[in-house]
């Protein structure tokens, strides 16, 4: 019995060494999971950009959604449903993130022109990006792509902030296989609280 519980005890010592069952995935490589998806109106995205850049309406629109043309217009009504989605990235409370990324350090967030045909569904385009800070704010490069129509991919590399708020908090939209990336702002530097350095997917 001893022989063979030995037996079993290096067996599976050689499962763990071959295959890596029980490793540590490093937290900056995995997906980020909690994230809120919300159904939102074409105004609702324009309302919540005047909102943060002080924009007027008519030129958020112009610029969140140029027109198409007629006939575009009409062949993606024959073939698809379209509608917009919000979708709201984990706070740095997540229990999945690195353990240098503190509390309460905010939260991305995208706005989405997402499509649905048959059994398919996807994101078609990222109408823009942003940044919502909390106690902590951060300040750099936020950087996302849209690999596909069912990924996003998101890195912020900067440096986190006490006692201020963000002066540039909005990105630009982006379709499928094209990034988009814009330096987030603060008003003031002098409190300043650790370095910041992260990345993450979304699957929709």
């Amino acid at each position: 019995m001893r022989r063979l519980g030995l037996m079993f005890i290096s067996f599976l010592s050689f499962l763990v060494l071959a295959f890596g069952i029980g490793t540590t995935v490093k937290a900056d490589e995995t997906t980020v999971k909690n994230f809120d998806v919300v159904t939102v109106t074409k105004d609702e995205i324009l309302a919540n950009y005047v909102s943060n850049t002080g924009v007027s309406f008519a030129e958020a629109e112009r610029t969140l959604f140029p027109n198409k043309s007629t006939s575009q217009a009409r062949n993606a009504q024959l073939n698809e449903e379209t509608s917009y989605v919000v979708l709201r990235g984990a706070t740095y409370q997540d229990d999945t993130l690195i353990s240098y990324i503190p509390n309460n350090a905010g939260h991305v967030y995208f706005y989405c022109e997402v499509s649905k045909s048959g059994w398919f569904r996807g994101i078609k385009r990222i109408v823009y990006a942003g940044y919502y800070s909390e106690s902590l704010i951060f300040q750099g490069n936020f950087q996302y792509a849209l690999p596909d129509a069912n990924r996003i991919h998101f890195t912020l590399n900067g440096h986190l902030y006490r006692n201020t708020s963000t002066t540039t908090s909005i990105g630009a939209g982006i379709g499928i296989g094209q990034v988009g990336s814009f330096n987030v702002g603060v008003a003031d530097t002098s409190s300043y609280h650790s370095p910041l350095y992260y990345h993450g997917n979304r699957s929709y």
